[in-house]
């Protein structure tokens, strides 16, 4: 059983990570709930198309799309978690 188009439910935050700007959260229902399915980021490679949603930093409803310029980039040396670095494309003429 789906839930009609528009319903909002509550959530709770079972977890955070402000480094990465993640949260798991939980939500409860009385049926089973679709499922997003997630990529898997050791497939990916320099060249790929990104996206991202969510709502970093306070914004709220966000969309990024790029394309991942490097993988695994030392950019922060006190950064634990390995990255992937979308870049923005733009025309530059010459």
């Amino acid at each position: 059983m789906d839930d009609p188009a528009g319903v909002q439910r509550d959530a709770k935050v079972i977890g955070m990570d402000q480094e990465t700007d993640l949260a798991v959260i939980k939500i409860e229902s009385d049926h089973a709930l679709p499922a997003a399915k997630l990529g898997n980021s050791d497939s990916t490679q320099v060249g790929d198309w990104v996206l991202a949603i969510g709502s970093p930093f306070g914004l709220s409803e966000t969309v990024t799309a790029g394309i991942i310029s490097a993988k695994g980039r030392n950019i922060v040396p006190w950064t634990p978690v390995p990255k992937l670095h979308p870049d923005r494309c733009r025309h530059q003429p010459g």
